[in-house]
């Protein structure tokens, strides 16, 4: 069964050198010798690599560039795009890799790591950190692209979730969520109800969602999964349900 890359930031082809041969010509009688031939020989065939992606617009355009300026550095390699709607394109791709087909890259989602990886439709890039530059990028990240242990996508992009402060109303931020809390009662506050955004408090206290074998553990009380969620859902009852409605007003939240 073949096996893809996944979500891989750059495109690397993992090529076999093979030294042509040509044959020497000899006395009659003798065997014929095989010498290393010139650069007369004849040029390897060209390869091309296929991705699979969902973007489109501008985020389509830059991928098309950089593919562009991948393909002048390195003649011989053509890479070629597939464009898949977003809704489709896992499908698409298991359907095709369990027959052997589908492309050698995929752009997906990280939430699709650890299925692909259960059903052997993609390869580790464990071999490849440091061609990938891996080693070079913030650990959580390549952490959060990690299963079971063994590595299996490339971070596009981290992105991260910070908290604003007024300098006029709060010369020094608060330094946890107590002093937080109690600013807001003084000055205000604007908080994103999303879970995506409230994880930072949960993180950021040392709690964690999923143990070491990907089980929730978020949802089993106790230690600072259930210390640091009963913080975060203060601040969020006070501002989502209303008891502080006044302070996000105050902020144009």
């Amino acid at each position: 069964m073949k096996r893809f890359q996944f979500i891989i930031t750059c495109f690397i082809l993992a090529s076999l050198v093979l030294t042509a041969c040509r044959l020497t010509p000899v006395q009659p009688g003798a065997a014929p010798v095989l010498t290393p031939a010139g650069p007369s020989a004849t040029a390897p065939a060209p390869v091309t690599l296929t991705i699979w992606h969902s973007w489109s617009g501008a985020e389509a355009d830059t991928l098309a560039a950089s593919v562009t300026r991948f393909e002048a550095g390195n003649p011989g390699i053509q890479v070629k795009l597939q464009a898949v709607p977003a809704g489709q394109l896992l499908s698409q791709f298991i359907r095709a890799a369990v027959s052997g087909g589908g492309p050698d890259l995929l752009y997906g989602r990280l939430d699709w790591m650890g299925a692909l990886a259960n059903a052997n439709l993609i390869s580790s890039l464990d071999s490849q950190t440091s061609q990938l530059g891996l080693d070079r990028l913030y650990q959580t990240t390549i952490a959060a692209n990690t299963y079971k242990g063994r590595v299996y996508a490339a971070p596009i992009a981290s992105t991260l979730v910070g908290l604003w402060y007024n300098t006029d109303l709060i010369p020094t931020p608060p330094a946890d969520s107590d002093q937080l809390l109690a600013a807001a009662q003084q000055v205000g506050l604007a908080l994103n109800a999303s879970f995506y955004a409230a994880a930072g408090f949960l993180l950021g206290a040392g709690a964690t969602l999923f143990d070491s074998s990907q089980k929730a553990t978020l949802d089993q009380g106790g230690g600072a999964a259930q210390r640091v969620g009963g913080e975060t859902m203060t601040i969020v009852e006070r501002v989502v349900r209303g008891a502080e409605k006044g302070l996000v007003t105050r902020l144009g939240g």
